[in-house]
C-alpha cells in the first residue's frame, strides 16, 4: 500500500466514524459504550494531532478552518463533556432522541465534505498512476453503505414524525395549528436530507436506487402528491374490512403498511451494502495495520520494536 493511499484512508476513516454515529438516530435498548469512547477519542484526536486531515485542513486557508469549525462544533455538541445528546453513564449510555434532526444536520453535510475530500485524493492518486484497486473499491462500497443507512434512520424518523403530525392534526379536528405547522418544517428538512442524498448519489445498480425511488414515493404519498397504493383484500378483510374498497376488490393500504414496505425494502440494501462493504474493507485494514506496525517497530532504537 503506498503513502497516498494511506493518506486516503486516514480521511476515510475519519468518515466512518460520522458514518457510525448515525447509530444514534436509532432507538435500541443499549448502546455500546465502548464504542462510542473510541469514536469520541478518535474524533478528537484526528484534528489535535498530526494526521493527513489536519494536514488539509491547515494548508486550505478559510476553507480549512470552516471545516475545522464544523467538526468542532459536531463533536462538541454530540461527544463533548457538556453535552446533552450523549451522556455516558454507570447504567450505560444515555441518548436524547429528542434532537435526531440536529445530528443529521451535523452529520450529512459534514460526510459529503470529507467526501469530496476524498474523492479529490483519488483523482489525484489517480493522475500519478498511484491508484489501488483496494483502495478505490473499499470508498465505492463505502459510500452505498453510508447513504443507505442515512435512509434507513432518516426514513424511520420520518415515520415517527409523520405520526406526530397526525396526532396533532386530529387534536385539532384537522385545523393546522402552531404546534402542527412546527412538525410540517421538521419533516421538510427531513426530506431535505434524503434529497441531498439523491443529488449527491453516485450509485448505480438497480437495488439501491429502486431503494431511493420507493422512499420518495412514500414521502409523495404524505405529501398527497400521490395516491396511495391498491393491494387485495386478504380473505378475512373480505368479511371484516369497513374501508373504501374498488369494484376489482382492492382497498388501499395504510401508511403504516407503506412505512413498513419501505422499511424492508431499506433493510434488504443496508445488509447487502454492508456485507459486501466488510468483505472489501477487511484486508484494506489489514494490509494498513501490518504497515502500521512495521513502521513502529522500525522506530526503535534496534528496529526490531525492542527498547
Amino acid at each position: 500500500m503506498n503513502q497516498v493511499s494511506q493518506h486516503i484512508l486516514s480521511i476515510y476513516h475519519y468518515n466512518i466514524l460520522l458514518r457510525d454515529s448515525l447509530e444514534y438516530a436509532l432507538t435500541k435498548e443499549s448502546y455500546n459504550l465502548q464504542a462510542y469512547e473510541q469514536r469520541k477519542t478518535g474524533l478528537a484526536l484526528a484534528l489535535k494531532e498530526k494526521s493527513p486531515l489536519r494536514n488539509f485542513i491547515d494548508t486550505n486557508g478559510e476553507t480549512g478552518k470552516s471545516i475545522e469549525t464544523k467538526l468542532n462544533d459536531f463533536i462538541e455538541t454530540v461527544y463533548g463533556d457538556a453535552s446533552t445528546f450523549l451522556r455516558p453513564s454507570p447504567e450505560g449510555l444515555r441518548v436524547d432522541h429528542a434532537q435526531h434532526l440536529q445530528l443529521f444536520d451535523f452529520i450529512v453535510g459534514l460526510h459529503e465534505t470529507l467526501s469530496d475530500i476524498t474523492r479529490g485524493y483519488l483523482n489525484f492518486a489517480r493522475e500519478k498512476n498511484q491508484s489501488e484497486p483496494g483502495i478505490e473499491k473499499v470508498i465505492a462500497d463505502d459510500e452505498r453503505l453510508y447513504r443507505s443507512i442515512v435512509f434507513m434512520t432518516v426514513m424511520a424518523e420520518i415515520d415517527k414524525t409523520f405520526f406526530e403530525f397526525n396526532k396533532a392534526m386530529r387534536e385539532t379536528k384537522g385545523i393546522p395549528s402552531p404546534q402542527s405547522n412546527y412538525i410540517v418544517g421538521d419533516l421538510k428538512r427531513l426530506v431535505g436530507f434524503l434529497k441531498f442524498q439523491k443529488e449527491h448519489n453516485t450509485v448505480r445498480d438497480e437495488a439501491f436506487n429502486e431503494m431511493m425511488d420507493n422512499s420518495f414515493r412514500a414521502i409523495d404519498c404524505i405529501e398527497g402528491k400521490r395516491e396511495l397504493p391498491l393491494k387485495d383484500l386478504t380473505l378475512e378483510e373480505k368479511t371484516t374490512y369497513k374501508g373504501v374498497v374498488t369494484p376489482e376488490g382492492k382497498r388501499h393500504v395504510n401508511f403504516q403498511e407503506v412505512f413498513k414496505e419501505n422499511h424492508d425494502v431499506i433493510l434488504k440494501v443496508v445488509a447487502t451494502s454492508e456485507e459486501t462493504w466488510r468483505k472489501s474493507y477487511q484486508p484494506v485494514i489489514t494490509e494498513l495495520m501490518a504497515l502500521t506496525q512495521a513502521a513502529q517497530a522500525a522506530a526503535k532504537p534496534d528496529g526490531k520494536g525492542n527498547a
